[in-house]
């Protein structure tokens, strides 16, 4: 008689354990599930809130607008260049050696040295140059020999502008100097620039075989592209010469008209000692006596 009593409370007493188990698990389930639809509804609430909040969509375009200008403008400078040139393409084909100048701008409230630090991994750093007082920029003259690396930090947030300034490369036209210069007659021979800067821009000129003067001249175009020139009329007696076929090679031949009715000239009967007048002048590329000898 006792252990049957003894085994109905012990019935009872696992129903009710078994009961509050359930009773449990039950409420823990209620409270992830009442968790997880709360989580979901701020979620949905901020999704809703960024959609439709017209100051973050409009600093949204204004960075995507942002970036598709500076990218725009880096390539633009690049398209002003013959890829397809030698000059160029030399690089490409490891048969020269060659360097792309790329400047950026950044703000001068970035960490400049970090960005330097970044931008060394693709090529060099040769010059930083702040305005800190009102501009509040940075410029960056960058250096590589891959321009392809530019890619992988050209999308960098820190980059305000950027743009190809200049390639150098060491190739020369396959011309010798005595096809260049060769000629039968003075028709065969035409006025050149020799550097970037030519007679309008303080320069000098020289003379070669027009037969070469389209290569040349899109050789020269690609070498100067990107190269700053002062706009003033050089005095050198190239600039006021003639090509002439002397000895069956293109040379300048000094025009007296021109010379004559020069600055050239004035300055040196104006602005040059007697006692200098043999000297060859800086820039002149003739001495005042020969000058005033021409044109007496």
């Amino acid at each position: 008689m006792r252990i049957s009593i003894i085994l109905s409370l012990l019935l009872v007493l696992l129903i009710l354990i078994s009961g509050c188990t359930e009773k449990i698990d039950s409420t823990k389930n209620e409270v992830v599930k009442e968790s997880t639809k709360i989580i979901e509804e701020r979620n949905d609430s901020v999704k809703e809130i960024e959609e439709k909040d017209p100051v973050i969509e409009e600093e949204q375009d204004k960075k995507i607008e942002f970036n598709e200008e500076f990218i725009e403008l880096y390539n633009k400078s690049k398209e002003q260049y013959d890829f397809d040139h030698p000059y160029i393409s030399c690089i490409f084909e490891n048969a020269c050696n060659g360097t792309f100048l790329i400047s950026i701008e950044v703000s001068s409230e970035e960490n400049i040295s970090q960005i330097n630090n970044t931008l060394s991994e693709y090529g060099e750093v040769t010059a930083i140059h702040c305005f800190t007082n009102v501009l509040k920029k940075c410029n960056i003259r960058f250096e590589t020999s891959d321009i392809y690396l530019v890619d992988n930090f050209i999308k960098s947030p820190f980059i305000k502008e950027i743009y190809l300034s200049r390639i150098e490369s060491d190739y020369k036209l396959n011309i010798s100097d005595d096809e260049l210069y060769f000629c039968e007659n003075d028709q065969d021979c035409i006025t050149v620039k020799p550097s970037c800067c030519g007679c309008s821009s303080g320069g000098t000129a020289i003379s070669i075989s027009q037969k070469y003067e389209n290569e040349w001249n899109s050789y020269m175009r690609q070498v100067c592209m990107g190269t700053d020139c002062a706009a003033v009329m050089s005095q050198h007696i190239t600039c006021f010469s003639q090509p002439t076929c002397v000895d069956n090679k293109c040379t300048l031949v000094p025009d007296k008209e021109y010379v004559c009715n020069s600055l050239l000239l004035v300055n040196c009967m104006e602005s040059t000692p007697e006692e200098q007048w043999d000297d060859i002048q800086r820039g002149n590329g003739i001495s005042c006596r020969e000058v005033i000898e021409m044109c007496d």
